[in-house]
């Protein structure tokens, strides 16, 4: 059984990637779009882990709603889809207790599997 299911895990992360296509700062949020490149559907997006914060200086952002403390982060599949499908597009939205400074910032995406996305982003 071991095997088979170490078989699976690798199929898993074979199948699954994902890409940062766009990040946008506006005020107090950053909004990022990852698209599902792999060939398999992306479980548990709230597992992921999310750093985001200048770059050299970032910070794991916890998963979190309106209730949480800043900084959080949630999301919204952008189809019909409750389910982050291949070739959907995601919108991941960093809530910030305040605006970011004029900088160049750090954004990586991890999905519960392993398989990330990273990018660098300026703030004027």
């Amino acid at each position: 059984a071991a095997i088979s299911s170490a078989s699976d895990a690798m199929n898993n992360r074979i199948q699954s990637d994902i890409k940062i296509i766009q990040v946008n700062e506006n005020q107090a949020t950053v909004d990022a779009w990852l698209k599902n490149t792999g060939s398999s559907e992306i479980d548990a997006v709230q597992n992921s882990d999310v750093f985001f914060g200048p770059e050299g200086d970032f910070a794991r952002i916890p998963y979190g709603d309106s209730n949480s403390p800043l900084p959080y982060w949630n999301y919204q599949i952008e189809s019909t889809d409750s389910q982050w499908m291949p070739a959907d597009t995601s919108e991941i939205v960093i809530h910030l207790a305040s605006s970011p400074a004029p900088d160049t910032y750090y954004l990586k995406v991890v999905i519960p599997n392993g398989i990330f996305d990273e990018t660098l982003f300026g703030v004027d």
